[in-house]
């Protein structure tokens, strides 16, 4: 068993891999819930409701404030969208987690201000706990307790469901419906174990590439979060150089935070609404393409000047011998602790642009 199904943000990923538009049913790689008709929508966006709602919730329960699950994925006609948050263990009803649980019950049974439905039209939601397998019984039972909590202050929760996941060598990764109640399409999809993610070989582990290599908001065990912040920089990295090799020079070459973030995320970013996660995963890939850029030669003279709104840095390429020192320079800076990254960092994907 691999330990690494713990970690919240390779659950994360093991769920956008699941919603990806993957369309080759041969291939290692099963987007079930693609597959099944629903597709991501966003990452980290805020459960706002109606103010009576919000009232409600305030003076019955004493939660305040919105939550943001990890995905919000639309769904096929008639079905409810799902809500989806990834945990690393289940917790108690009287954890420190318990709120955020509650708060995100409570809201995703309408979703029509989160979708921006049309003024009287429901959305519904249901919200979809993602945790290792040997925790998923356990993380149910406390779900179905708070919704019951829920429902008894007078408020109509969203149906529960737990995905439980697990990595087995020489099989790949695992998921299956493991309690509660699933919609329509995902039950469908889910009502036998699936391999997401098949190993390569009888001795291989299966991890999948990191569609989100790195996540600031996101609980991780210090060897985890340096390995994926490594990752964020490999690619931001590449990303840097490639567009300062395509700039012209003579000229100004301006490298921006979200687009090396967008680079890095296969285009995932632009789901992203957590903002503060999303602009300081941006600031550390924007940091390190700029140190590397003043261990460039007489680097007074490559004036690297850093700008807000976007966040961005500046590089004046003085000559085509210049931007190939510049981009050489950022190519060149080692990553933290930087172990070889192959299977994390390939530049092309055997999908098209996210619909």
């Amino acid at each position: 068993m691999d330990n690494s199904a713990a970690d919240p943000l390779f659950q994360l990923n093991t769920v956008l891999w699941m919603l990806q538009p993957l369309h080759d049913a041969r291939g290692a790689t099963r987007p079930v819930l693609h597959h099944a008709g629903y597709r991501v929508r966003a990452l980290g966006k805020k459960l706002t409701v109606p103010a009576g709602v919000e009232r409600l919730l305030a003076g019955t329960l004493n939660l305040r404030g919105a939550p943001e699950p990890d995905v919000l994925a639309s769904a096929p006609p008639a079905d409810p969208w799902l809500v989806i948050e990834c945990k690393a263990s289940s917790f108690g009803t009287d954890s420190s987690t318990r709120d955020q649980a509650m708060k995100i019950i409570a809201r995703a049974r309408d979703l029509s201000l989160v979708g921006g439905s049309p003024p009287g039209a429901d959305l519904p939601g249901h919200v979809v706990y993602v945790t290792r397998r040997d925790q998923a019984a356990d993380l149910q039972a406390t779900l179905e307790a708070l919704a019951a909590r829920v429902a008894g202050a007078g408020l109509d929760p969203a149906g529960v469901g737990t995905l439980g996941i697990r990595v087995e060598r020489g099989v790949g990764l695992i998921v299956d419906h493991a309690g509660g109640s699933l919609p329509g399409a995902a039950a469908a999809a889910l009502s036998t174990q699936v391999v997401v993610l098949a190993a390569s070989g009888p001795e291989e582990d299966a991890r999948p590439l990191y569609l989100v290599p790195y996540d600031p908001s996101v609980a991780q065990t210090g060897e985890e979060r340096a390995l994926c912040l490594r990752v964020l920089l490999a690619r931001a990295r590449a990303h840097a150089a490639s567009l300062i090799g395509r700039s012209p020079a003579p000229g100004t070459a301006v490298i921006e935070g979200d687009a090396l973030l967008n680079g890095a995320t296969f285009g995932l970013s632009k789901f992203w609404r957590d903002t503060g996660a999303r602009e300081k995963a941006a600031h550390e890939a924007l940091r390190f393409v700029k140190a590397s850029l003043h261990s460039v030669r007489g680097s007074s003279a490559t004036l690297v000047t850093e700008g807000t709104k976007p966040r961005r840095v500046e590089v004046l390429l003085t000559s085509d011998d210049h931007r190939q020192e510049c981009a050489e320079a950022i190519m060149a800076r080692p990553l933290p602790g930087a172990p070889r990254l192959p299977e994390f960092i390939e530049e092309e994907l055997p999908f098209a642009d996210l619909d």
